[in-house]
């Protein structure tokens, strides 16, 4: 969800600038996103629109690495109990997997 805001907000930026963007395009970009009134902005607040979603973007980035791990280990867990491989061998086969 966080690149598409930021996807919205780049194409309200070059729109705002003058610059060519599809406007069915960008309607379908807002309806994604929930946001009815970003035609109705200026380009300055476009613009900061656009930063605060890409902090938005890498603040989420940084969490969902740190979330992911115990999310990991927690489904090799549920899968080492209905299958007959340990847990370990489980979370080493899941990485090797998610690494190609």
């Amino acid at each position: 969800m966080a690149w598409e805001m930021v996807a919205l907000w780049r194409l309200m930026v070059r729109k705002k600038q003058g610059k060519k963007v599809s406007s069915r395009f960008l309607e379908r970009q807002m309806a994604k996103c929930n946001e009815v009134g970003a035609l109705d902005l200026s380009l300055e607040e476009a613009i900061e629109n656009c930063t605060c979603a890409y902090g938005a973007e890498k603040i989420l980035a940084k969490v969902s690495v740190a979330s992911r791990k115990p999310w990991l280990e927690s489904v090799c867990e549920a899968k080492a109990e209905a299958g007959d491989l340990s847990k370990e061998q489980e979370l080493r086969n899941r990485i090797r997997i998610e690494d190609q």
